[in-house]
């Protein structure tokens, strides 16, 4: 929740030239519905993705700044109002959203979509077309977006796991696959985003102690 009144002064003397307005931000996106729901994309994937491994004693000042970060992408990004997305039954609904909370307590379990709709008995049609409505991306993707993303966390501090380890734990038998798949969402490969985010995690910490 944002106090649209006492945000904005802040937000125009820290940072003037991003011409971030909030209250034409709200119109934008809040005129039709109290909710927006944007869809994932690489650019929020990066904005998110680097919450989950900063160090804890700078926790709320990055917070800030990754506010500040995703205000200026909305501002400048031109979302509209959403659209109003196509109507599945009520238990085709309630058992992709059950799918949803599968995946996300189950990542790591190899498990196909064909094996997802039929465990939630509904079909793999009306698990692809709804999944992809609802959150953005087939199933399959979630899936396999779910896996670099704690491949990710794995690979920016939180174990000094090997890279072959963390390919294996996440599903990929060939390290060379899961560098090349790993590239092709972050832009660098496995190891040069540890050494990335280990530099970033000290520049930050430095940072903030001065």
């Amino acid at each position: 929740m944002i106090d649209i009144e006492k945000a904005q002064p802040v937000i125009d003397k820290r940072i003037p030239e991003a011409g971030i307005d909030l209250k034409r931000i709200s119109e934008r996106l809040f005129s039709n519905s109290p909710t927006f729901f944007i869809r994932a994309k690489p650019a929020l994937e990066h904005i998110f993705s680097e919450l989950y491994h900063v160090n804890e004693e700078i926790r709320k000042p990055y917070m800030v700044l990754k506010t500040l970060e995703l205000l200026c992408f909305i501002n400048a990004s031109g979302y509209e109002c959403q659209e109003r997305l196509p109507s599945f039954s009520h238990a085709v609904a309630e058992a992709v959203k059950e799918v949803h909370a599968y995946i996300n307590h189950h990542f790591i379990d190899e498990i196909t979509v064909g094996e997802l709709a039929s465990k939630f008995c509904i079909s793999e049609t009306n698990l692809s077309s709804c999944f992809k409505r609802l959150y953005g991306q087939p199933a399959g993707a979630y899936i396999r977006a779910k896996k670099l993303r704690y491949a990710a966390e794995l690979l920016s501090g939180r174990t000094e796991m090997s890279v072959g380890d963390v390919a294996h734990l996440v599903g990929y038998g060939n390290q060379s696959k899961f560098a090349s798949a790993f590239r092709a969402v972050y832009g660098y490969s496995p190891l040069e985003y540890r050494r990335r985010m280990k530099n970033n995690a000290s520049e930050q910490k430095k940072r903030f102690s001065e």
